[in-house]
């Protein structure tokens, strides 16, 4: 299955869980890795509204986002999921 999940948080945690992962890992290309952490900040700030609804705590917050990380890896291939990802969370002007 390489796509997205169609519910607004579920997509954004798992945007966020991958492109997390890709900055953190991406160390030999630069270029990607900057972009796989602003893909995932925007994401993170598309879910934090509910996100901290559903965690009492930073802990419980962690926990969820491991779980969508996880989630995003058995989706699909990760250059599929973060080209669905940009269109979804895309850079804005300004």
């Amino acid at each position: 299955m390489d796509r997205l999940p169609e519910a607004s948080f579920d997509a954004a945690m798992t945007c966020f869980g991958i492109a997390d992962f890709v900055a953190r890992t991406a160390g030999d290309f630069p270029r990607e890795a900057l972009a796989a952490g602003e893909l995932a900040e925007r994401a993170l700030a598309a879910s934090s509204q509910e996100l901290t609804r559903r965690a009492r705590t930073n802990d419980e917050a962690q926990v969820i986002a491991e779980r969508y990380r996880a989630q995003a890896f058995l989706a699909g291939t990760p250059t599929s999921l973060l080209d669905q990802c940009a269109q979804r969370f895309p850079l804005r002007a300004g």
